[in-house]
């Protein structure tokens, strides 16, 4: 079976909660399928060794989703540049 089940187009991720867990699972998975992901969480080191995995299409993320000013601001032009 083909990466992306035969879609010519990568899927784009934001993916909070990427520094352990089911959100770094669901991270790596979709990275590993040839997906860009955009991963944020509050603890940077795990998502930042992932991302080194996946230069082109990993960015990690210092953000905590309770602080309304860190709200996906940062992966804002990343991702328009990912699509």
């Amino acid at each position: 079976m083909s990466k992306n089940n035969g879609n010519t187009k990568a899927k784009t991720w934001l993916i909070t909660g990427a520094s352990s867990g089911l959100g770094y699972a669901l991270a790596e998975y979709a990275l590993q399928q040839g997906g860009c992901v955009a991963l944020g969480a509050r603890s940077q080191a795990a998502m930042t060794a992932l991302a080194a995995h996946y230069p082109d299409r990993a960015l990690a993320l210092a953000l905590d989703v309770t602080n309304a000013e860190q709200h996906a601001v940062p992966a804002t032009g990343w991702m328009k540049a990912a699509v």
